[in-house]
């Protein structure tokens, strides 16, 4: 086993080509998969493509497996998500993915750390494919309407509280990040900021 940090490359060279290869799975908010199928010595068998992991509440992410093989004979694989959010305001966030048809919200998996004593970073969340989220402040008991994110730009949501005594507004930007460019794998950003920013460029306080 290895632990990868983030953009980090793990090299194996005990794995035969006569021999199958399996990857387990575990990253922070996520127990440990099962055992997937990456190589196969048989051509006929079917090697796994997406690797599903859950939460500890039985939320799913599925991660996206990509291979590739170059002239040295080398082979890559590439695990990638297809969309995350990077929370880049001081507020304790939670996400929640809509439903197009019914507009039901379920929670967005791995927002709840499996291990205490790992670093869970929650700023950073994967998630799967969606057109449309929500997001709230449970302490504050502030939420938003639903939030399209189909496309690609600038939007904004605003966090309004039960009573409605109270409002956050948030911005939205959607944009595309490439994976591996050579590969064509992107990964669409969902960053979230504060919608209005004062900046002091005076000399004064």
């Amino acid at each position: 086993s290895s632990d990868l940090k983030p953009q980090e490359f793990y090299s194996e060279y005990q794995a035969s080509r006569v021999q199958n290869v399996s990857i387990k799975l575990r990253i922070p908010g996520f127990l440990w998969s099962e055992k997937f199928l990456i190589y196969s010595i048989d051509s006929k068998v079917k090697t796994a493509k997406e690797l599903i992991l859950k939460d500890i509440k039985g939320n799913k992410l599925t991660l996206y497996l990509f291979s590739s093989e170059n002239s040295k004979g080398s082979k890559s694989f590439y695990l990638y998500s297809k969309m995350m959010i990077i929370n880049e305001t001081p507020y304790n966030l939670s996400y929640f993915a809509v439903d197009e048809k019914d507009k039901k919200k379920t929670p967005i998996a791995g927002q709840t750390p499996t291990d205490p004593t790992e670093k869970y970073n929650k700023k950073i969340m994967l998630l799967d494919e969606a057109k449309m989220i929500s997001i709230a402040r449970k302490q504050e008991k502030e939420s938003s309407d639903t939030i399209v994110i189909a496309g690609v730009g600038n939007t904004f949501a605003s966090l309004v509280s039960e009573n409605e005594k109270s409002m956050l507004e948030l911005g939205i930007n959607m944009s595309i990040s490439s994976c591996d460019r050579e590969n064509y794998l992107y990964t669409k950003v969902i960053t979230i900021s504060p919608r209005y920013v004062v900046i002091n460029k005076t000399n004064y306080r």
